[in-house]
């Protein structure tokens, strides 16, 4: 069985190149509600997709002590709805990795709508995904309202974004919100805003 393959007492949990389904994930999102122990979860490259990472998303729900969730580089990831709206509640995850998957406007819509209630994020890797203008627009428009939030990178979207109100969206929130702190905006490997 997947669980006994497990070593609960250690503090990251790395999967790489597993082939992971969806009923590994419901497994990994119970044992994630269980174990309070784990800082970092890597599931990248295991061909997820939007059912299993909603399995994860009850677990992310139930914890207070996961600090980085990589689920990057899995392509059937579009919309990431429920993982969002659990994150909306959980104050404890500050680094979340979309890097490589296939993050359309509705995920963006989605990821949008949760920085607008996490508390604890403060890093975003949502770069080579598939944001369009409408998608970029409102991750903005989220950021200007979210006062916590370090850095997003978003390099790798469509070329046609390049000089789109989205991005100047996301340039905006990066320039208001610097009057006070710091803060990063990465498009295409260059930083657009400090």
């Amino acid at each position: 069985m997947f669980s006994d393959r497990l070593d609960m007492d250690t503090l990251f949990f790395y999967f790489w190149l597993k082939k992971l389904n969806s009923i590994d994930c419901e497994v990994i999102g119970k044992l994630i509600i269980s174990n309070q122990t784990w800082l970092r979860i890597s599931l990248e490259y295991n061909n997820l997709d939007n059912e299993a990472v909603d399995f994860l998303a009850e677990g992310v729900k139930h914890n207070n002590t996961l600090i980085q969730l990589f689920v990057g580089n899995n392509k059937d990831i579009t919309n990431c709805q429920n993982l969002c709206e659990a994150l909306g509640t959980n104050t404890s995850l500050e680094l979340l990795s979309f890097r490589g998957c296939s993050i359309s406007d509705l995920g963006a819509h989605n990821i949008a709508e949760m920085l607008k209630k996490n508390k604890g994020l403060v890093q975003l890797d949502l770069s080579q995904n598939s944001i369009g203008n409408e998608g970029l627009n409102r991750l903005g428009k989220a950021l200007d309202k979210t006062y916590c939030f370090e850095s997003i990178i978003v390099w790798g979207q469509d070329k046609k974004n390049k000089k789109d109100k989205g991005l100047k969206a996301l340039k905006k929130a990066a320039k208001d919100f610097n009057k006070t702190s710091t803060r990063k905006i990465l498009v295409n490997k260059s930083v657009i805003a400090t």
